[in-house]
C-alpha cells in the first residue's frame, strides 16, 4: 500500500486540522486588516490613491518567491517547524505598527509579512495531508480553505469594530497577539503526521522531475488561472474594504490605485477598475480552462518514461522503476 494512501485520520488528525483553521483563518485576517485600515491610514499618513495601491502591493512583492522557496524546503524540513516560525514572524511584521509608524515603516512591514505569508496555504495543505490519505483528503482540505473564508468575511466586523472604536493600530496589535498565541498552542500540539514517513511495500513511487511538472500544460493553466484569481483576490483585500498571495497582487493594486487617481472621480476610478478586472478574469479564465489537462500531461510524463504506466500499458514495471529515485523526501511529491 502506498504512504498517500494510508488512513490515518482520527483525534489527533482533526486537533491538527482545527489548528491550521485557525493558522489561515489568522493568515487572511493580517492580508485584510490593511485594506479595513485604508481609511484610517490614508489620512494619517496623508497618502494618495497610487501610494495606497502600492502600499498593498507591496505585500505581494516576495510572496510568490516565498512560497517557492518554502515549497522545497519542506521536503526536508519538519511542517510543525515551519508553521511555527512562519506565525512567529507574522506576529513580528504587525506589531512595531501598534505605536506611530511612517509610510517605510508600514511598507516594509508588509514586504516581511508578505514573505512569510506567501508559503501559508501550501504549507498548511501539507500539514494536514500527513495524517490523511490521497481518499480522504477532501474534507479537511475543504476546512482549511474555510479559515481563508472566515479570515477575510467573519473576522472582518470584528476588526472593523476594533478600529472604529479604538484604531487601526489597535487592531494590528489584536491580530500580532492573536498570531503569537496561535504560535505558543501550535508549539505544544502541533506534529507532523506519519504520511509519507514510510512507504508500506517498499517501494517508493514515481517521482516526477519538477521541470516537467512545471512546465507542463496543466500546471501552465493553473498560474494564468491562480494570477487571474489573485488579481480580484488583491483588489478586494486593498481597496473593497475601503469602498464598503502572487505576481498579480503585485500589480493590481498599484494599477487600481492609478486609474482611480486618473479618473473623474474616485467612483468612475473604481468602477473603471473593476471592468477591467473582471474583463481580465474571464479572459485569462478561459485560456487556463484550455490549457489545464492532467490526462494529456500524464501521456506526455509516460511517454517520457517519468510516470507510472497506465492500467494495460505494455510499460512494464522495471522500465518504470529505472526513472524512480532511490529514496523519497519526507513529505516529498508523493504527499
Amino acid at each position: 500500500m502506498n504512504g498517500t494512501n494510508m488512513t490515518v485520520g482520527g483525534r489527533n488528525a482533526w486537533t491538527i486540522v482545527t489548528l491550521v483553521f485557525l493558522f489561515m483563518l489568522i493568515n487572511f485576517a493580517d492580508k485584510a486588516v490593511v485594506g479595513l485600515s485604508s481609511t484610517a491610514i490614508i489620512k494619517e499618513l496623508g497618502l494618495n490613491h497610487a501610494q495606497f495601491g502600492a502600499l498593498g502591493s507591496a505585500f505581494f512583492l516576495l510572496f510568490s518567491i516565498s512560497g517557492v522557496v518554502i515549497g522545497f524546503l519542506s521536503n526536508r524540513i519538519p511542517t510543525k517547524r515551519i508553521m511555527l516560525v512562519l506565525s512567529v514572524v507574522w506576529a513580528l511584521a504587525l506589531l512595531p505598527m501598534t505605536g506611530t509608524v511612517s509610510f517605510a515603516g508600514l511598507l516594509g512591514s508588509r514586504i516581511i509579512l508578505g514573505a512569510a505569508e506567501g508559503p501559508a496555504f501550501p504549507i498548511a495543505l501539507h500539514a494536514v495531508y500527513k495524517w490523511f490519505g490521497d481518499k480522504r483528503r477532501a474534507v479537511p482540505t475543504s476546512v482549511v480553505a474555510c479559515g481563508a473564508a472566515f479570515g477575510t468575511g467573519v473576522v472582518a466586523p470584528l476588526i472593523t469594530w476594533i478600529i472604529v472604536h479604538y484604531s487601526w493600530h489597535v487592531a494590528f496589535a489584536v491580530l500580532g497577539v492573536a498570531g503569537l498565541a496561535w504560535a505558543i498552542v501550535w508549539a505544544v500540539v502541533g506534529e507532523d503526521g506519519p504520511v509519507g514517513r514510510s512507504i508500506a511495500d517498499g517501494v517508493a513511487p514515481a517521482r516526477i522531475p519538477y521541470r516537467y511538472l512545471i512546465l507542463s500544460r496543466t500546471a501552465l493553466g493553473v498560474y494564468i488561472a491562480g494570477f487571474a484569481a489573485y488579481w480580484m483576490i488583491a483588489l478586494n483585500i486593498v481597496w473593497l474594504a475601503n469602498s464598503i498571495h502572487t505576481l498579480a497582487g503585485l500589480i493590481a493594486p498599484v494599477a487600481m490605485g492609478l486609474i482611480v487617481d486618473v479618473g473623474a472621480n474616485p467612483v468612475d476610478g473604481f468602477r473603471t477598475g473593476y471592468l477591467y478586472a473582471g474583463l481580465l478574469v474571464v479572459t485569462l479564465g478561459l485560456v487556463a480552462a484550455l490549457l489545464i489537462h492532467p490526462e494529456a500531461d500524464l501521456r506526455r510524463f509516460r511517454k517520457h518514461g517519468i510516470a507510472p504506466a497506465a492500467a494495460g500499458d505494455a510499460m512494464s514495471s522495471t522500465h518504470t522503476r529505472s526513472h524512480v529515485s532511490a529514496r523519497l523526501p519526507e513529505g516529498g511529491l508523493a504527499d
